[in-house]
């Protein structure tokens, strides 16, 4: 219970600030941590969500100059957390995933209610908005720019996007409902339904029906469990020291809680 209890501070304390610290749209955040994801190397066991995006060197090398701001505003909450939370710092990749799954969140709650004027409509979309469970936190933040191969955005030919995801052992259904996050949703999506790759066509038409429905369910899902198979990039121990790296101190848990005081002395 101490775990979690610990934890979710830190996860509220994320909530709490990545309204004030990242005003960038759930599309700029999502593609930031793709970008940072998608380096994984399955076969090497090397890259994933470390990080490494944060360094001009890479984002400059993936085309991606324009989220430098993004970079900053990550870096910005990084050190509000850190400031309020009494347990260990936060790291940075750990900050963006967390700040990725609040934008990640509020992006399925928008585009549940896409096109829809009534408000009483609007607002009872929302209850059927699929809700991102908790991202495993505890990664080990990457000291310089990844020397990988370069991650593709929604630009890039069919079958680099297919290559990036097979190296990182991600299937390729999950791609289309990330076009947001990778470019122009809509222009992504009618581009991959007259992909060569049968299968990216087929998940790419999938995608559009499924957004087009009234209450979103399959693509909702879709997209949430493509978000989570990200998260694990990169992720080296989910259970194990690097998950525990945010729990307070022993003694320092002890002092903040007076129902435990008494086991100090």
């Amino acid at each position: 219970a101490v775990v979690v209890e610990e934890l979710n501070e830190l996860r509220a304390l994320a909530e709490k600030h990545v309204g004030e610290c990242v005003p960038a749209s759930p599309a700029e955040v999502l593609r930031l941590y793709y970008l940072d994801a998608i380096s994984y190397e399955r076969k090497t066991k090397s890259g994933g969500l470390n990080g490494s995006i944060r360094f001009d060197e890479e984002l400059d090398k993936v085309g991606a100059s324009s989220l430098k701001p993004v970079v900053k505003q990550i870096t910005d909450m990084q050190a509000k957390i850190s400031k309020e939370y009494e347990g260990p710092a936060i790291g940075w990749a750990d900050t963006l995933v967390l700040a990725s799954f609040n934008k990640v969140n509020a992006y399925l709650k928008e585009s549940i209610q896409e096109g829809v004027d009534d408000p009483v409509l609007k607002e009872g979309r929302l209850q059927f908005a699929t809700v991102v469970p908790n991202p495993k936190i505890g990664r080990e933040d990457a000291t310089g720019p990844s020397p990988g191969t370069t991650p593709p955005l929604g630009d890039s030919a069919d079958a680099d996007i297919l290559a990036a995801f097979e190296r990182a052992g991600i299937r390729k259904g999950y791609i289309p409902p990330l076009a947001f996050a990778l470019g122009d949703r809509n222009a992504l999506e009618k581009k991959w339904a007259s992909s060569a790759d049968d299968q990216l066509a087929y998940y790419a038409k999938k995608a559009t029906v499924n957004r087009s429905a009234s209450l979103q369910t399959n693509y909702q899902i879709d997209l949430a469990n493509a978000f989570v198979a990200l998260s694990y990039l990169g992720l080296k121990d989910p259970i194990g020291p690097n998950y525990q790296r945010y729990l307070y101190p022993y003694l320092r848990k002890v002092v903040k809680d007076p129902l435990t005081s008494g086991f100090s002395k």
